[in-house]
């Protein structure tokens, strides 16, 4: 993977795929992006009434656009293929395009996040919940360790907390 600055923003390159900073114009493919992920992948642990609604409420897009500051995108011929949110020592949102699903990209998003956790000095740290198998997995298989699992009030499900170690 390629490494190269453009202005104070550093975009990293692999083949015809790069990782860059969300941009203003990013918003409205974030959004849809992020509704088809969720109406494709979340229905199997959350069920489908709390999905549509989540979708239906809006709430998908308002959090993509409280942390469009920290988003960073997987880009390939100006198609967002995935996403994630890095806030402080947390990977706070990771997606990718169920259509791009299993193929590095995920993988490659969690690196860049894992890099600029450490950058900064922390620890990288994330959460999800217990019956969303595809994403325990995924961070299992990439050497992130299960530090905690606590029950949230507020869906009626498991979290399930991770951290990964240098």
């Amino acid at each position: 993977m390629e490494i190269r600055k453009s202005g104070n923003q550093e975009i990293r390159k692999s083949g015809n795929q790069e990782i860059r900073k969300s941009e203003t114009q990013d918003l409205e493919q974030l959004k849809a992006l992020s509704r088809k992920t969720i109406s494709i992948c979340y229905p199997c642990f959350m069920g489908d009434e709390v999905v549509s609604g989540y979708i239906n409420s809006g709430a998908s897009d308002e959090e993509i656009e409280k942390h469009s500051e920290n988003t960073y995108v997987a880009i390939n011929a100006d198609v967002i293929l995935g996403y994630v949110v890095v806030i402080d020592n947390l990977v706070h949102i990771m997606m990718v395009d169920p259509s791009q699903q299993r193929i590095g990209i995920g993988c490659q998003l969690l690196e860049f996040a894992e890099n600029d956790i450490r950058k900064n000095g922390f620890t990288p740290t994330l959460e999800t919940f217990e019956n969303n198998t595809q994403a325990v997995n995924f961070y299992l298989k990439n050497g992130w360790t299960i530090t905690q699992k606590k029950k949230d009030s507020d869906f009626d499900f498991v979290r399930v907390y991770f951290n990964k170690e240098s």
